[in-house]
């Protein structure tokens, strides 16, 4: 007699990976910065595609990197004669490709936002010049609070629109006892994002306050 024996396989495709938000939001010129991939199915990276110059490598500081499906951080190094501007990353897996994520090349030093600044009388001192990093609740405003000169001319935009957030910016610019003495909404050619830009006449502390126009946050 004859003995058959049958089987079934079944083969599944990994899910291709999705970068739902890094942080920081940008990275600099001429230095080194692990940036933080979250999203999903990012688990066993093969490649980080960048837009601009840069050396990508598994940050070796963090345990067990490249084996979280929802988080990889990534050590970034660009060289000196990166662009700066908006540009965007792709992560590769086995399962494929993520869509581009945006993220910005600034030449500015970063500091965080520290979150609880949402009033005036809380403020989060800035030193000039400088870029903020942080998102904003919804129903909520930030504000930072700095010092200048008499006669310093100072430009304060926000990036938000433009490299995929949700946020539809609005600026207003204070003295120090705030009272508004400039505001902007979807300045031109900036895509719903704000900028203006100030000479200030008397040396002494401002503050600038971020929000979304619609209070949704982002």
């Amino acid at each position: 007699c004859c003995l058959w024996g049958t089987h079934h396989v079944q083969g599944q495709t990994p899910a291709p990976p999705s970068i739902g938000s890094t942080a920081p939001f940008a990275v600099a010129p001429g230095g080194t910065t692990d940036i933080t991939l979250r999203g999903g199915n990012l688990a066993g990276p093969t490649e980080l595609w960048t837009s601009f110059p840069a050396e990508a490598v598994l940050s070796p500081d963090v345990a067990d990197n490249g084996t979280n499906a929802g988080e990889v951080v990534y050590r970034l190094t660009l060289p000196p004669e990166a662009p700066v501007g908006v540009h965007a990353v792709r992560i590769a897996t086995v399962g494929g490709i993520s869509p581009l994520k945006f993220v910005i090349v600034d030449d500015l030093p970063t500091v965080a936002t520290v979150g609880n600044n949402t009033a005036a009388a809380a403020a989060q001192s800035i030193t000039l010049p400088t870029a903020v990093d942080g998102t904003i609740a919804a129903l909520t405003g930030q504000y930072f609070k700095f010092s200048v000169t008499a006669g310093q001319v100072v430009t304060f935009e926000v990036l938000g629109k433009r490299f995929g957030s949700a946020l539809d910016p609005m600026l207003r610019l204070l003295d120090g006892t705030g009272h508004e003495i400039l505001y902007n909404d979807d300045a031109v050619g900036l895509h719903g994002d704000a900028r203006f830009t100030h000479t200030f006449e008397a040396a002494g502390d401002y503050m600038v306050e971020v929000r979304d126009i619609r209070f949704q946050g982002g």
